[in-house]
């Protein structure tokens, strides 16, 4: 067997290899089967009392449900007092991802925006150190209007040094009226892989 056909009949077994590092890394981080660092992250799993899904916060103010639509859950926050912030809080670990990408599915309905530009329908957060100290701010996500129904938004962001923790924050900051509806929430480790040869 020649020099090239040694190296390509190796290529396979290389490849295997890499398959399984990176899947036992994966595990050794803690991730979820389905790589989503916030729990019960499209909101299927029932609390103990049936009534809000399980391990996740309820929103601190205005009216809030846990919606049903064609087997889709979802939860819905509603402004009920021009210049009240309604806030769902939401801190997950980041399990030693470096970079994250995070997916919102949401809807906005009746919106009337505040007297600033930045008052509006928005998902906000930030980075935490392991005492859940501010470390940075992430630029939100922010929807100045209506949408035409559901529609998704992706955004990938670099974890800062020290960071261990996220939070994660849809609200209605400041606006005189709103409905904010959010589907699923999905954070996700960046994984770099290696080029194809």
């Amino acid at each position: 067997m020649n020099t090239r056909s040694r190296f390509l009949s190796g290529f396979p077994l290389i490849r295997s290899a890499c398959i399984v590092l990176l899947l036992v890394s994966a595990a050794s981080f803690g991730f979820a089967q389905d790589g989503n660092l916030f729990p019960n992250g499209e909101f299927d799993s029932p609390n103990s009392a049936g009534d809000w899904p399980a391990k996740i916060s309820k929103p601190n103010k205005g009216n809030h449900s846990w919606g049903n639509e064609g087997g889709e859950r979802f939860i819905r926050m509603e402004s009920t007092t021009p210049l009240e912030t309604v806030l769902l809080y939401q801190q997950i670990s980041l399990r030693g991802a470096q970079e994250v990408e995070m997916t919102i599915r949401a809807r906005v309905s009746g919106l009337v925006k505040g007297p600033k530009s930045w008052f509006d329908a928005r998902i906000m957060g930030d980075f935490r150190d392991s005492g859940s100290q501010k470390i940075k701010d992430f630029k939100p996500i922010t929807f100045g209007r209506d949408t035409d129904g559901w529609v998704e938004r992706t955004v990938t962001m670099p974890v800062p040094d020290g960071a261990v923790f996220m939070a994660i924050m849809p609200s209605l900051l400041q606006v005189n009226a709103g409905t904010l509806d959010i589907a699923s929430i999905t954070v996700t480790p960046v994984v770099e892989t290696a080029p194809q040869l």
